[in-house]
């Protein structure tokens, strides 16, 4: 009888010892859950602030174009030449170009 109890109680202090594991893994996971909330609450604040600069970046790509419109940037007029630029060597003054490398 006396061996049966000792059995008894061996098994309940295995038991005591897993329940100790188990409320220490579930206190490791609490406060992993906490430090990943706070990540969590990290990221999503920068992300407000990239959105929030994102959107004042359009406003200000809004008015540029309106600048643009106004201002008729696409409409500069074109320069027909009828003959290309040339380079006058002609007389005793006249120098040839230098290369700008020498």
């Amino acid at each position: 009888m006396f061996e049966v109890m000792f059995a008894i109680l061996v098994v309940l202090a295995v038991i005591l010892d897993v329940l100790a594991e188990i409320l220490f893994v579930f206190a490791v996971t609490l406060l992993s859950s906490e430090v990943m909330l706070n990540v969590f609450e990290a990221t999503v604040l920068k992300i407000e602030v990239i959105l929030a600069v994102f959107a004042s970046t359009l406003e200000i790509n809004v008015v540029i174009l309106e600048v643009f419109e106004l201002i008729n940037v696409g409409n500069v007029a074109m320069v027909d030449e009828l003959m290309p630029p040339t380079l006058t060597t002609v007389g005793a003054v006249a120098v040839p170009p230098k290369s700008f490398v020498n």
